[in-house]
């Protein structure tokens, strides 16, 4: 028998193994659920895959790791739902090791290291990044390596250094919000630790990470620094950026606010509002100080942007594991005993995935179901196969929007390549590929697949007459599915890229 006590004489898991047995449970559901949970891919691990088929320096919209990571994972595993979803899940499971190592290198105790890395676990945020790949799940995992390695550098551990540098590049090449660590870290020696400011390992570590962003670099120099303008357009920067309205801003505001409390501080509301509380106030000290210090920047930056545009949920994700370790140094000993944390954090573990068993058993309508996004593709695209089977000719498939393009090239027979062609919308990465997909052969057959039939004038322009027309949906549950409209035509003609086009 396994006894609970770590100072027992006999036969005892310490604190470090349990909270490696508990993430290996988990990450074993969530590899039952990839096989059994009737989910299909997310758009994003999609687009993802299809960049994995293309290797490159970096893309329109990210840098270049994840699509590196699924080429060489598939390359092994093949292209399965497993092969891409298997990353995330080894993505969570190291983060909640890192939590651990992290949490015991600031307060030396194996007990408050454990909850800290098991409380991940009562995250939604946490939930989604351990378990859809995407550069959430990179880039959150190298920001806390990156976290541990500084803080055992500061601590006056050169070789970590080095760590800091790796994670802090390597975080680099997963999603481009990784810049905000060193300007973070300067600030936090500035206060706490100035005299690294003549420790040479702190300017060779900055170094090391910059020599990450090299091919980023050079791939934008070749396609026009088409990044930075994305970016600096999701920032607000685009074109219309100035004309905000208080009604709008005010709305951006609650959306932002209303998300992050819905998917990490709705847990351990009080907790978390006292401690940043407290960090304004000037009242956290040491580690506690630390933690925060990492978080609050980013969420607040984060808030202000939202008064100029819209916030994803998600752009905050990557800095929050952390606040598990303020929290778990706030419910410790009688205050919040072993089973009941032990109780919580199981139940809202169980309850994600039960979610989908839940939609299916109440008919729950599909406004309100939160797997919405991630169900129905498969069955959605083999109804399509059918009908595209029936083409007697060579054909090539065309869809309104990256989204759906890259979800079709997934799950259509022998993943074909699927054209994305959005006129009126933002460019995307098949912007940069006409050329190379060969979406220009004027004398095949085209089908064009989309929530919407294109308008008159452009449809004649691009496509011709259409020769058959029919829909295929995908079923959210018995009684309501998604239509999309399957037009047929005999040709494809190429179309000039809008220059004013939004990136």
């Amino acid at each position: 028998m396994i006894k609970a006590s770590s100072n027992s004489s006999t036969f005892s898991l310490s604190f470090y193994q349990r909270a490696v047995m508990v993430h290996v449970a988990f990450a074993l559901l969530k590899i039952f659920f990839v096989f059994y949970g009737g989910t299909s891919l997310f758009f994003e691990e999609a687009q993802y895959w299809v960049w994995s088929k293309y290797p490159d320096l970096s893309y329109y919209s990210k840098p270049p790791l994840i699509a590196w990571v699924n080429y060489l994972v598939t390359g092994v595993l093949g292209d399965t739902e497993f092969s891409i979803r298997i990353c995330a899940i080894l993505c969570g499971f190291f983060i909640g090791i890192v939590i651990y190592r992290l949490s015991f290198s600031m307060f030396g105790n194996p007990r408050k290291a454990f909850w800290s890395s098991v409380l991940l676990i009562a995250f939604p945020y946490f939930w989604i990044i351990s378990f859809f790949f995407t550069t959430d799940s990179l880039v959150t995992l190298f920001w806390v390596w990156a976290l541990y390695a500084f803080h055992k550098a500061i601590s006056g551990k050169p070789l970590h250094w080095i760590g800091t540098g790796l994670a802090v590049g390597l975080g680099m090449l997963s999603k481009y919000v990784m810049i905000f660590f060193w300007p973070l870290a300067l600030v936090y020696i500035f206060f706490r630790a100035r005299t690294h400011f003549t420790n040479p390992f702190l300017y060779l570590s900055i170094l090391l990470s910059l020599i990450f962003l090299l091919p980023v670099v050079y791939w934008n120099y070749v396609h026009d620094w088409v990044t930075f303008k994305h970016v600096w357009a999701l920032a607000g920067g685009g074109s219309g950026s100035g004309d905000l309205s208080f009604i709008r801003s005010f709305k951006q505001v609650l959306e932002f606010l209303g998300g992050q409390f819905g998917l990490w501080i709705i847990i351990f509301p009080i907790i978390i509002l006292r401690g940043f509380r407290e960090f304004f106030e000037g009242r956290l000290k040491g580690d506690n100080f630390y933690i925060i210090f990492f978080i609050l920047p980013v969420a607040s930056f984060f808030l202000i942007l939202s008064l100029a545009t819209r916030i994803e949920v998600n752009w905050t994700f990557f800095v929050l594991p952390p606040i598990a370790i303020y929290i778990a140094g706030n419910i410790s000993g009688k205050q919040f005993p072993y089973y009941p944390r032990m109780a919580l954090v199981c139940t809202l573990m169980i309850l994600f995935f039960l979610i989908p068993i839940i939609a299916e058993v109440t008919n729950l309508p599909a406004k309100y179901n939160p797997m919405k996004r991630v169900i129905g593709w498969e069955s959605m695209a083999s109804e399509l196969q059918g009908k595209l089977d029936a083409i007697d000719e060579p054909y090539q498939v065309v869809a309104d929007s990256y989204q759906t393009a890259s979800m079709l090239s997934f799950y259509l027979s022998d993943n074909p390549i699927v054209y994305s062609m959005s006129p009126g919308k933002r460019m995307n990465q098949f912007d940069l590929w006409r050329d190379e997909y060969g979406i220009e052969h004027e004398d095949m057959t085209t089908v064009f697949v989309g929530r919407n039939k294109l308008e008159d004038p452009f449809e004649y322009e691009i496509f011709g007459v259409p020769l058959d027309e029919m829909q295929v949906g995908i079923p959210y549950n018995s009684t309501e599915q998604e239509s999309f409209v399957v037009v047929i035509y005999e040709h494809f003609k190429d179309f000039q890229l809008d220059a004013s086009k939004a990136y």
